[in-house]
């Protein structure tokens, strides 16, 4: 059984590894990352500098012995910030200015990226750490990105409707969850 508990900074390294794992074939990602052969790498550098920098922003899912099993980074209303895109393709670029373009414009929580790793998948984590986040959230606007179409189906049981705008990557969706 999996409980979920707040990220620490000492958690980085480990939830950079899952992220890069789980997204490693990622249509966005590869948009972002086309080089596979240096992917993986460059999303674990991603994800654990994104955890150091602001751990009071991750969820973590743990089983019984404290051993991860996932993790959901999010960004609280109010804390929008204009940073531009970090991609280094054009194609990656439009995707990012899509996507926030789509944004709402009135406060909302915003959860960037959920994974869990491979002993996990399929066993109810993700949708765990979905649900905590959410109830902590309550019936505030929220929004966040799908970038498959397997993923759509689950945020879409969360009540979260799609929205695809030009310049998306295909299988890819910005979603809004109004209650």
């Amino acid at each position: 059984m999996a409980t979920i508990r707040p990220g620490t900074a000492a958690d980085a390294g480990e939830i950079g590894e899952i992220f890069s794992e789980a997204f490693e074939d990622d249509p966005v990602w590869a948009t972002h990352l086309p080089d596979s052969s240096s992917r993986r790498r460059a999303l674990a550098e991603f994800y654990a500098s994104e955890v150091e920098s602001e751990p009071e922003h991750v969820d973590v899912a743990v089983d019984e012995d404290g051993q991860l099993l996932g993790a959901l980074i999010w960004e609280p209303p109010g804390s929008r910030e204009e940073t531009g895109s970090f991609s280094p393709t054009e194609a990656g670029q439009a995707h990012d200015r899509a996507i926030d373009d789509q944004r709402p414009d009135e406060p909302h929580w915003y959860i960037h990226d959920i994974a869990t790793s491979a002993r996990a998948r399929g066993t109810g984590v993700g949708t765990k750490l979905i649900q905590h986040r959410l109830d902590l959230i309550g019936s505030a606007p929220t929004f966040l990105e799908s970038t498959t179409p397997a993923s759509r189906r689950l945020y879409e049981r969360f009540g979260f409707e799609a929205r695809v705008a030009d310049d998306m990557i295909p299988g890819s969706s910005a979603m809004t969850r109004r209650t």
